[in-house]
């Protein structure tokens, strides 16, 4: 990333992408799994990125999101 090689990722978004996987993860049932994906994907990862692209995203940010 700093050598302009590969495209700049918020730190906080690729931990909260990271732990949102594996908590999908922990959700027995499927359909209960499945709107959660969608729910975190269209309202909480979009909320977070338009916020990382005005700048670094904080811990609370993405705790509060959690």
């Amino acid at each position: 990333m700093d050598s302009g090689v590969l495209p700049r990722v918020d730190r906080q978004l690729m931990l909260y992408q990271r732990w949102l996987t594996e908590r999908l993860a922990t959700i027995e049932g499927p359909e209960h799994r499945r709107n959660l994906q969608h729910f975190a994907i269209w309202h909480q990862m979009r909320r977070l990125r338009s916020k990382a692209e005005k700048g670094p995203l904080g811990r609370s940010q993405t705790s509060q999101t959690k």
